[in-house]
């Protein structure tokens, strides 16, 4: 009795194990939502001027009015395959490496539906789509290295936003892609097994805080995945979920 009693814990002690270590990643994956700096100034007025009546002087004031240092570049909702993270009051967002690929890619959308396998069951999600009623933008993320200098960089690209599922292993930022500037082409990073993306830049934060209540519908898909066991005689179980 004692002998099965030990085995018995012995499984269910390996089987914690190996739960926890696939739910735990070593390294992260790490970026900065920071103000716009003044040399890319002009590239974000250009865009701004397309969404007021009356661009020229009326453009230049809001944004200086929304460059103010005072206003907020945190509270960004951002998740990447199944983690959820928010930006720091710094504007760090990390999270867990789950993959060696060194391809990568950003979703920057003011909302997202979730696609579930089942109506009748609420926590079991296939995909996430993109809501075709609101603004998208989709950014490729590719390490290279240079043979000459043995140099890391992030090569950034604008691409087609997909009209069906999202990738799985996207990286979703929950913001107006209108007020997030993402600067395209190079950008030189350390060579290290916690990467370090390229910053990305606030334009206009006054959707912030609709952008975080839009996400708040969503947030039970990104908790800890969890298990529903039946126990059957002789002390058997069988997962169901």
């Amino acid at each position: 009795m004692k002998k099965t009693v030990l085995f018995l814990m012995s499984l269910l002690f390996l089987h914690f194990t190996a739960t926890l270590k696939s739910q735990i990643a070593p390294y992260s994956i790490t970026f900065f939502i920071r103000p716009l700096p003044a040399t890319l100034q002009t590239t974000a007025q250009a865009r701004i001027e397309k969404m007021v009546a009356k661009p020229g002087k009326l453009a230049k004031k809001r944004l200086t009015r929304e460059f103010n240092p005072k206003s907020l570049y945190s509270g960004i909702y951002v998740t990447h395959l199944g983690q959820l993270a928010r930006s720091s009051v710094h504007g760090q967002v990390t999270l867990p490496r789950k993959s060696a690929d060194t391809t990568l890619y950003m979703l920057v959308t003011e909302d997202i539906k979730p696609l579930l396998v089942n109506p009748s069951h609420k926590t079991t999600l296939s995909s996430f789509l993109i809501d075709p009623k609101v603004r998208s933008s989709y950014y490729l993320y590719q390490l290279t290295q240079s043979p000459e200098t043995g140099l890391l960089t992030w090569y950034v690209s604008e691409q087609q936003v997909p009209k069906d599922k999202i990738p799985a292993d996207a990286f979703i930022v929950f913001a107006d892609p209108q007020s997030i500037l993402i600067p395209l082409g190079p950008t030189v990073t350390a060579n290290n097994d916690n990467l370090v993306l390229p910053d990305i830049y606030v334009i206009n934060t006054a959707d912030t805080a609709l952008n975080a209540l839009r996400f708040l519908k969503l947030r039970n898909f990104f908790h800890p995945v969890t298990f529903k066991y039946n126990y059957l005689p002789q002390g058997y179980q069988e997962r169901v979920l």
